[in-house]
């Protein structure tokens, strides 16, 4: 790095005439005025404080509210309460000086009354089985209509066959050799050769 010596610093020159008559604009004196009336809308804050509302015009409202005139519902003179009575205090400390009698009388109510258990009564498994079980509902060697579900425009119905196997259908499946007519709320209808066969809902 070169060393700098006298010899290479440059001569200083003169200022200029016209920056040194410069002078920068003095700050104005209304600048906080200014500054209020653009934040206040072109008002300054001494302005708005001598502001006031306008009265409120003069509508039959007021005057119904300034009218004191005493309905058929007022009251000339109200009631005075009742004085509380002079002897209070001492008619509290005497009604706590009185032993209470009526917890013992409350315990020994209650001791009398014995609780009561209730044992429900519960049915035995076969109580439940025969209940439950309905003998020779459906014959097990012919077709059975065992359940019918879905809307009336769209019916299907749960068939067990001969064979022990269940099997869903709808209008137009074939069924035993015929074929599905129409399913109601609680039978089917199937066309089988020249028969109109019947199945019905078990009877429980």
């Amino acid at each position: 790095r070169p060393a700098i010596t006298l010899d290479a610093v440059p001569e200083t020159t003169q200022p200029d005439p016209e920056l040194v008559a410069f002078r920068p604009k003095a700050r104005p004196d209304n600048l906080i005025e200014q500054t209020e009336r653009t934040q206040l809308g072109g008002y300054s804050r001494a302005e708005l404080a001598a502001l006031r509302p306008r009265a409120r015009p003069e509508t039959a409202k007021i005057a119904d509210e300034a009218d004191e005139t005493p309905t058929e519902f007022a009251t000339a003179l109200s009631k005075r309460p009742t004085a509380r009575p002079r002897d209070f205090t001492q008619t509290v400390a005497a009604a706590r000086a009185q032993p209470r009698t009526e917890a013992p009388a409350e315990q020994t109510v209650r001791a009398a009354v014995a609780p009561r258990t209730v044992t429900p009564k519960i049915p035995t498994s076969a109580s439940v089985t025969k209940q439950a079980t309905v003998r020779n509902a459906i014959n097990l060697n012919r077709i059975n209509l065992m359940g019918v579900y879905g809307t009336p425009s769209n019916r299907r119905a749960l068939i067990r066959l001969a064979n022990g196997r269940y099997k869903k259908v709808q209008v137009g499946d074939r069924i035993d050799g015929g074929k599905v007519s129409a399913i109601g709320d609680a039978e089917l209808r199937y066309q089988k050769g020249s028969r109109n066969i019947v199945l019905k809902m078990p009877k429980t």
